[in-house]
Formats: C-alpha cells, sequence, structure tokens
C-alpha cells in the first residue's frame, strides 16, 4: 500500500513537471510568435510610412513640374512645342493624382484638387488638339492657361512646404491620419485644424476662385451644366402623365407604377417603379429618358421568328430579330426615323444603338440605346438620354471639302469599301461634320475613319469589330 501511495505520488510529481515544462514552452512559443508578428507588423508599417513619404515627394515633385511646364505653355507659340508641353502635362498631372489618391487623406475630401488635377492636363491636350488642327489659340485661353499656371505654381508652394512641416516635425502618416479622423468627429464649431491637416484644407480652400475651364474635352466644366436641347422651352406636365408615359413604355398598368423620388439634376425628371420595372420621365415635356426591366431567369439565346419580317438584309438571326423587335418599340415611340447603327450580344440579351438621319447625314451623338431579351423579344432597356440632350434640326450645309479629296487622307495600306457623311460627338460633346470612311485593312481589320468634312483633318479612327457577338467599335 505505501508502496502504491510512493509510485502515485512520484508519478503526480513527475507530471506537474512535465505540464509546468509544457507550459513554459508553450508561453516561450507564443511569446516568440508574438515577438514576430509584432516586429512583422512595425516592418509592415515601416513600409507603410516609407510609401507614405515616396507618395508626397512624388506629389510635390509632379506639382512643380507641373507649374513649370505650365510656365513655358505661357510663352508657347508653335504646334509642335504646345504639343510637347501638352504631353508633359498629361503625365505630370496623371502621376501627380496616383501619388495623391496613395495618401490617407480621403476624409478631408480634396476635390477641387482632383479637380484640377483632372483639368490641367486634360485641358492642355485640347489646346494641343486645337494647334494641331491648325487653329490659333484664343486670347480667352491664352488667359485661362496663364490662371492654370498660377494655381499650379500655388499649389506646388503649398505642397512643398507641407512635405518640410512634416519632416521637420517627424509627423506619421498614422498620426496625420488621426488627426483627420478627429476633425470629422467634431461640430461646426470646433476651431479650424492646425499643422499638416490644416496645410491641406487650406490647400482644398485656395481653390476658391478657381476658374470654369470650358474646352472640347470630357472634363470640362461646360459638360456638367449642359441643358437637354429637347427640354428647352416646353411645357411641364404632371406627375400623373408622366406615369402614364412611364406606363405605356413599360408595357404595364399605370395602376402598377409607384412614384419615387424626383431626380433633381440637368434633366430634372419623375421616377417610377414597379414589379421589377424603373421609368424616368422628364417634367419638361414628359420624355421617357430610361427605361429598365429585370428578370429572375436568365434569357435564353435564341428569338422566335416574327411571321412575315426579317432583316434588310436578308439574314434571319436572333440579332436581327432582336434589331426588328426594337425598331418596333421606337416606332410605337414616334422613333421610327432612327437607324441601326451598332449592336452587341451578351447574357441573352441584345444592347441596339439607333442614330437618327437629316437628310443623307447621319447624327451620331443623338443615340438611343434599345435593350431587347433573346428569347421573347420582350423589351428590357430604352435609354434616350443621348437623343434628348443633343437631337435639334441641324443647319446642315454641303461639305467645303470634296469627297475625292477627303478619300485621299485615308492611308494607303486602306482600301476604302463606302462612305457617307456624318455627325459625330467630340470628346467635350461637341460636334464635327465628317466624312465617314468604311475601310478593309490588309490584316481583315474593318476601320472606320472620320475626316473633317470642311478641313479635310483626320477627326477620329475607330476600329470596327464583326462576329457572333455582335457589331461594334472600340
Amino acid at each position: 500500500m505505501e508502496q502504491e501511495k510512493a509510485v502515485q505520488l512520484n508519478f503526480t510529481k513527475r507530471g506537474f513537471v512535465r505540464l509546468v515544462s509544457f507550459l513554459c514552452a508553450l508561453i516561450l512559443v507564443l511569446g516568440v510568435g508574438f515577438a514576430l508578428e509584432g516586429r512583422a507588423a512595425a516592418r509592415y508599417r515601416l513600409r507603410l510610412e516609407e510609401n507614405y513619404a515616396q507618395s508626397l515627394t512624388g506629389l510635390a515633385s509632379n506639382l512643380s513640374g507641373i507649374s513649370q511646364t505650365l510656365q513655358k505653355g505661357v510663352y508657347a507659340a508653335t504646334p509642335v512645342q504646345i504639343s510637347t508641353l501638352s504631353a508633359q502635362l498629361w503625365r505630370d498631372a496623371s502621376a501627380a493624382k496616383v501619388a495623391l489618391t496613395s495618401l490617407p487623406l480621403g476624409d478631408l475630401h480634396l476635390d477641387n484638387t482632383n479637380r484640377f488635377l483632372t483639368q490641367v492636363g486634360d485641358y492642355a491636350m485640347a489646346l494641343s488638339r486645337k494647334s494641331v488642327s491648325g487653329s490659333e489659340l484664343s486670347d480667352e485661353e491664352r488667359e485661362q492657361f496663364a490662371a492654370l499656371c498660377e494655381y499650379g505654381r500655388g499649389l506646388a508652394d503649398q505642397v512643398y512646404q507641407m512635405e518640410q512641416e512634416i519632416i521637420a516635425r517627424g509627423i506619421t502618416m498614422e498620426q496625420l491620419q488621426r488627426e483627420i479622423e478627429e476633425l470629422g468627429s467634431q461640430d461646426g464649431a470646433a476651431a479650424p485644424p492646425e499643422g499638416a491637416v490644416g496645410a491641406f484644407q487650406g490647400l482644398e480652400e485656395s481653390f476658391s476662385d478657381y476658374p470654369e475651364l470650358e474646352y472640347d474635352g470630357p472634363f470640362s466644366d461646360h459638360i456638367l451644366k449642359k441643358e437637354p436641347l429637347m427640354l428647352r422651352n416646353v411645357a411641364q406636365i404632371s406627375f400623373e402623365e408622366a406615369r402614364s408615359r412611364a406606363a405605356e413604355a413599360a408595357g404595364v398598368e399605370p395602376s402598377a407604377l409607384q412614384g419615387g423620388s424626383d431626380e433633381a439634376s440637368i434633366m430634372p425628371s419623375y421616377t417610377f417603379s414597379g414589379d421589377n420595372v424603373w421609368v424616368y420621365v422628364t417634367k419638361a415635356g414628359g420624355y421617357v429618358s430610361t427605361m429598365m426591366k429585370s428578370r429572375a431567369d436568365p434569357p435564353a439565346d435564341q428569338l422566335p421568328p416574327t411571321a412575315g419580317e426579317t432583316a434588310a438584309d436578308g439574314e434571319d438571326s436572333p440579332a436581327q430579330r432582336a434589331i426588328l423587335a426594337a425598331q418596333r418599340y421606337l416606332a410605337g415611340r414616334d422613333l421610327a426615323a432612327l437607324v441601326p447603327t451598332w449592336y452587341r450580344l451578351a447574357d441573352g440579351q441584345c444592347v441596339v444603338n439607333f442614330a437618327p438621319t437629316q437628310g443623307d447625314v447621319l447624327l451620331y451623338p443623338d443615340l438611343v440605346k434599345v435593350t431587347v431579351a433573346l428569347d421573347t423579344g420582350e423589351i428590357l432597356g430604352f435609354d434616350a438620354r443621348g437623343y434628348l440632350s443633343n437631337h435639334y434640326n441641324r443647319t446642315i450645309r454641303s461639305p467645303g471639302l470634296p469627297l475625292a479629296q477627303a478619300r485621299e487622307v485615308v492611308g494607303k495600306q486602306l482600301q476604302v469599301e463606302t462612305s457617307r457623311l456624318a455627325i459625330i460627338p467630340t470628346a467635350g460633346q461637341y460636334e464635327v461634320y465628317c466624312y465617314e470612311f468604311s475601310a478593309l485593312a490588309e490584316n481583315g481589320q474593318r476601320v472606320l475613319l472620320y475626316i473633317n468634312a470642311e478641313t479635310g483633318v483626320e477627326e477620329q479612327i475607330l476600329l470596327l469589330t464583326e462576329d457572333e457577338t455582335g457589331r461594334f467599335v472600340q
């Protein structure tokens, strides 16, 4: 009995020693793991701070380059020099935007700073295109360029001073981010921020007198203010009349649509929704601008043929049957005169673009899009915003440049197959009167070229794809 107690006591002591040893080993392993993890986290924070520092330095450097290039641009007179400086501005502005977005400053909402960086390169390229085409820059354009120069110089100086302050005070971006978060949680009565955060806010507020830039580019200020042409000087309609028109466009009863929040934009509209359908009707004129339907089940890839109807080219394909369905829908909306231009098939649907004509001139800015289900021919989408924004009865003169002379501009490596007159939109939503040439390259690539019908300038080149997925341009 005593021997058994001794064995049990001995075993208990031995087990206790093992347990303690195991716990010590576990604590040691966990401690080493936490230490390694802490060191890894510290290295990550260090690399992150280094990246932030590089971004801040890059921002300051690129803004300095923008400032210097803008100063040179004020005095540039030849197309070659303007183009060279514009390309440099584009590169520096793009790099500055990347650097700015890499910094943890999102909560400061630096909208004006981003606007400047977006517009400065785009504006310079627009002036470059104008200069290369043979047109001289106007006094107003040079004045705007000079104003950009002043803002660029001030912006570069402010960012450089911020960079020096951050370095001198040893401020980390983590600290800066905390200050920004604290600023966001304060009420409007709080004192203005100081230090680097205050400097960044001051940077944004320095754009209070920033000029509006109107030019031929996608970021021009005039685009945001452009009033839809078809909504000018037309009477307003009532909510109930709008709902009736929305129901007609969607193919449902008016009672099936409920009114939503009005859209307050450059195209003020009543909004309606029903069972998987949404419709927007303009308050002025009562035009259906947008209609969308969704379907729970993905549609099939075949649309049954309609008796007695064939496509213009005689083909009886799903795409052509979808185009016919879209044309019938447009005819019911008093848009029968539109002609199909491009179409794309995907996910059991066919999206068809239509454009109107005036005489023998195709009006590309006035596009209407119709989406058709390939299995039933149901209209799933209608978008007339481009048409409402741009359509009007244009004064179109005979081309100043003969067709034969415009054709000579086309590259020798291309074989012209067809030609027609067209009005095309520019990047800034202006319009150019052109000859459209459809040509075939030696490698089989189809190309659309747009030659200015007045000056002979090659305005645009598009690559045309025609295959089982549709007919579209890139």
